[in-house]
């Protein structure tokens, strides 16, 4: 009986409540989001908010989750790529390979070329949820990036990968500084 009672208002609380009365959670979410806004703006916390809800929809777990939004923030330098971002709906300048793993997520080839690498092209996407579940693809092979536990080790994983050139003192470094951001915000 008492189990019950336990799923019938868990049950409640996840279809929302009639009054329309905000939960916690959409007041947390409201709070996060302006706390952002103040931070680096409107148009880039509406970035990170529709980044943060494909990885979300995507099933990350809640560090990993927090790992990548980290990633993604230091990676494009919160978002001053906003061109790649809003046009291709690739968050994290992925590049397109062509590999039948990423055209299964539905990456075409962009039209804009990496600045660095004449030749290479970004992969466009057709929604965040695409894009979100091609960067997950790519956090889970080799050392499984998507496994860890700290920045520290996100970091050094991603460096097995061959995911970037810098050093890992350096990547580890700048991904703590958004982690350590977005636990504060309470993500």
């Amino acid at each position: 009986m008492k189990k019950n009672i336990i799923i019938g208002l868990f049950v409640l609380f996840l279809l929302g409540n009639p009054k329309k009365e905000p939960h916690n959670l959409d007041v947390k979410r409201k709070m996060i989001f302006e706390s952002i806004v103040l931070k680096y703006g409107r148009t880039k916390a509406k970035l990170l908010e529709t980044v943060h809800a494909a990885l979300l929809r995507a099933g990350l777990p809640n560090t990993a989750l927090k790992l990548s939004l980290a990633q993604v923030l230091f990676e494009t330098g919160v978002f001053s790529g906003k061109q790649r971002a809003s046009k291709a709906n690739n968050f994290s300048g992925i590049t397109f390979s062509g590999s039948p793993a990423q055209l299964a997520t539905g990456a075409k080839k962009s039209v804009i070329e990496l600045p660095e690498a004449r030749g290479v092209f970004y992969a466009s996407y057709p929604t965040p949820l695409n894009w979100a579940k091609d960067y997950i693809r790519i956090l889970s092979r080799g050392s499984k990036p998507i496994q860890s536990a700290s920045p520290s080790d996100f970091s050094i994983r991603l460096k097995k990968n061959g995911y970037y050139t810098d050093t890992v003192f350096n990547y580890s470094r700048g991904i703590t500084l958004y982690f350590n951001y977005l636990t504060k915000l309470g993500l």
